[in-house]
C-alpha cells in the first residue's frame, strides 16, 4: 500500500471513529435525559366498601305472606298478595289492620297495586277492584284486561292509568268518577310498567310519554 493509499484509509477509519463516538455520546446523552426526567405516577387512595346490613335499617318486621306490591295511601301501607287478598298495615303500630278480596289460584293469578283518587287500586281476574281506604272493602270491580306483568298502576292527572293489550301495547286510563275506563292508547310498543311523569299531567312508560288528555302517545327520550 503507498503512501497515499494508507492516508485514505487512516481518515476513512477516523471518520468512522468519530462517527460512532458522536452516537455513542448522543445515546449516553439521551439516555441520562430519560433517567434524570421525573416520572409522575396518579395514585388513588384505596377506601373502603361502605355497606349496611338490614338490621342496621330495620324497624320492624311485619308478618305478611307471600306479598309482592306495595303502596302508601292515606297513612297506611298496602300490599298486593301473590295469592289474591290485600292487606292494610298501620306503620306506626306496625299491625295489619285489614284485609279485602278473596284467595285466589295460580292460574287466576294477578298482581299489582296503585293509589290515588281517593282509593286504592288493585285487581281480580279479569277485573280491576277500586277499594275504599277507609272501610277496607271494594266498592267497583271494572272489566279490563290488564298486561299481566304490570305491578305498579299510576294514578295521575285525575285517572287511573292501566296497561293492556294483548301484548301490553294499550294504555287505558279510569275515571274515579265514573268507574269507567276510557278509550284505550295504543302503543308502538310492548310495556310491561308506568312511572308518574315529571309533568303533572302524564305517565311514563319505558318507551312514551303520554297525557290523559291526548288520543295519541308522544316518544320520549328514551324510544328504542
Amino acid at each position: 500500500m503507498n503512501a497515499r493509499a494508507s492516508r485514505i484509509v487512516a481518515s476513512a477509519l477516523l471518520t468512522a471513529a468519530l462517527c460512532l463516538a458522536g452516537c455513542g455520546s448522543q445515546t449516553t446523552h439521551h439516555r441520562a435525559a430519560l433517567t434524570e426526567t421525573p416520572t409522575h405516577i396518579a395514585s388513588v387512595p384505596a377506601r373502603a366498601r361502605e355497606t349496611t346490613t338490614v338490621r342496621g335499617v330495620q324497624q320492624a318486621a311485619i308478618p305478611a305472606a307471600t306479598t309482592s306490591w306495595l303502596a302508601y295511601y292515606d297513612g297506611s301501607i298496602w300490599v298486593k298478595r301473590d295469592d289474591g287478598p290485600v292487606i292494610r298495615i298501620n306503620p306506626d303500630t306496625n299491625t295489619q289492620t285489614g284485609q279485602v278480596g278473596f284467595y285466589t289460584s295460580e292460574q287466576d293469578y294477578c298482581q299489582g297495586i296503585g293509589a290515588g283518587g281517593g282509593a286504592i287500586w288493585s285487581c281480580q281476574p279479569g277485573v280491576i277492584t277500586r277499594i275504599d281506604p277507609k272501610t277496607v272493602k271494594i266498592i267497583a270491580r271494572i272489566p279490563i284486561a290488564k298486561a299481566f306483568d304490570e305491578g305498579r298502576y299510576v294514578f295521575t292527572d285525575g285517572r287511573l292509568w292501566i296497561v293492556g293489550g294483548t301484548y301490553g301495547n294499550q294504555l287505558t286510563g279510569i275515571d274515579p268518577a265514573t268507574n269507567r275506563p276510557g278509550p284505550p292508547i295504543q302503543l308502538p310498543y310492548s310495556c310491561t310498567d308506568l312511572a308518574p311523569a315529571a309533568t303533572p299531567s302524564g305517565c311514563c312508560a319505558p318507551t312514551l310519554a303520554t297525557s290523559s288528555r291526548s288520543t295519541s302517545p308522544t316518544v320520549a327520550s328514551s324510544a328504542r
